[in-house]
């Protein structure tokens, strides 16, 4: 049984390093897992991945700019059905944003990364009027 958000323990989430030596670009995905229940909360585990194991993703982004943490990403609880674990590379997740050196190695590979993905969606914030 799937434990409910009010009975899993509060912890704070550090990123483990993506390893800088390895010969290939390496980048992390986030992996929805599946429940058994609708009211079960949604679980998911961010792992480490290179490109030459060509992994099949999908890639979500945001519009980058002011640095300030004051917008907060959901995802609805809309009902998918899949029986594997879908994976996806959500920039603002899977880049620790407050490791420079990580963060600017990952934006080289940006157009890698995007190319390879199933599908990209962007948001690119609210219609701009003058």
């Amino acid at each position: 049984m799937t434990e409910s958000l009010s009975q899993i323990p509060t912890m704070y989430f550090t990123y483990e390093p993506l390893n800088p030596d390895s010969d290939s670009e390496s980048l992390r995905l986030i992996t929805i897992e599946s429940s058994l229940n609708e009211n079960d909360a949604l679980t998911c585990k961010l792992v480490s991945t290179k490109f030459a194991e060509r992994p099949r993703f999908r890639a979500f982004s945001y519009m980058w700019g002011d640095d300030t943490a004051n917008k907060t990403t959901m995802l609805n609880r809309a009902e998918f059905h899949s029986r594997n674990p879908v994976a996806v590379l959500g920039d603002a997740v899977c880049i620790n944003q407050n490791n420079i050196p990580e963060r600017n190695k990952q934006l080289m590979i940006m157009k890698q990364i995007y190319f390879r993905a199933a599908t990209v969606a962007v948001w690119l914030g609210t219609k701009y009027e003058r």
